[in-house]
């Protein structure tokens, strides 16, 4: 059949875009296969990316039809990338940056903290954060810290902790609990 009338113009305004689909669409049919891409359509004056799957429906062996779907990526690639720009602004961070689960596993440790402690990220991943520190004049300092953020507030002083070769270092810290979106503790 003729699918030029299903990217008429009144559904896809570029002509472009319409010629390609119409493609598109001949291809599934005369190959009675499914073709799955990202294609990009112009709605209401803005860019959106859509996930566009063309299936062909089969009567008797032969190609009757074809089931159309488009799933708008639009917002999911967006946050994607404002994640990927938050991510990249805290591995260049001169300030050390570690995360952990709330159990205190560290989870991600940047470039920077890496330096400070002389420890690699792998020897660091999945241990307790709490192996690092080492405050003899203060030794009730992780309590502190695990009971504020047990209440969900921010802690903050100097810490001494300890670096790979047995040195140590006085680290002025900030630590925030997160939370998910029902403002339970994140993992």
């Amino acid at each position: 059949g003729d699918p030029s009338g299903l990217a008429g113009p009144s559904l896809v305004g570029d002509p472009v875009l319409r010629d390609l689909l119409v493609r598109k669409l001949q291809s599934v049919i005369e190959r009675s296969e499914p073709c799955q891409e990202e294609v990009e359509i112009q709605v209401d004056g803005r860019t959106h990316l859509f996930w566009a799957v063309a299936v062909p429906q089969r009567v008797n062996g032969v190609t009757e039809g074809v089931v159309l779907s488009f799933t708008d990526l639009t917002e999911q690639r967006r946050v994607l990338h404002r994640q990927l720009r938050l991510a990249r602004a805290v591995d260049a961070s001169l300030d050390g940056v570690v995360i952990t689960d709330k159990r205190g596993r560290i989870e991600y440790v940047n470039p920077a903290f890496v330096q400070m402690t002389g420890y690699d990220a792998s020897e660091l991943l999945g241990r307790r954060s709490r192996f690092l520190q080492f405050t003899p004049n203060d030794p009730n300092a992780g309590r502190s810290i695990r009971e504020s953020l047990s209440r969900g507030e921010e802690w903050q002083g100097e810490i001494v902790n300890r670096k790979h070769d047995g040195g140590t270092y006085i680290a002025d810290m900030t630590i925030s609990p997160t939370f998910a979106l029902n403002r339970s503790h994140s993992d």
